[in-house]
């Protein structure tokens, strides 16, 4: 299905839902036949909360932590930053606030080279 539509390059993760309905022996089929599978009852809160974790590791393998400071004088950057990243943490002082971000390199770099220049703040 995801060859049809153009999406047979694009990394996927298989997700089975209601495990809860099945005996073990099954389970355990299913788990040599789908060995990357993850495999969850989403009636158990401990599943679900696991598969979030799980779910954001996928999508921030490629990202890396850093910090960046703002100024308060820079106008919609700091609104940018919550919108399109991860902010782990903030701190403020007189000048700005400093927060620690996980995101694409290339992003940061893009928000550090607007930051620098002095016609966009």
């Amino acid at each position: 299905m995801l060859s049809e539509v153009g999406a047979g390059e694009i990394q996927s993760l298989l997700i089975l839902n209601k495990v809860d309905r099945l005996l073990p022996d099954q389970i355990t089929a299913l788990a040599q036949e789908f060995p990357e599978a993850v495999m969850l009852s989403a009636r158990k809160p401990d599943d679900v909360a696991s598969l979030r974790l799980r779910l954001i590791g996928y999508f921030e393998t490629d990202m890396v932590d850093e910090d960046i400071f703002i100024p308060y004088t820079t106008q919609g950057a700091v609104g940018e930053l919550r919108s399109k990243w991860r902010v782990l943490s903030e701190s403020y002082n007189e000048a700005g606030v400093t927060f620690r971000v996980r995101a694409h390199p290339d992003e940061i770099a893009r928000l550090k080279a607007r930051l620098a220049s002095p016609h966009e703040t």
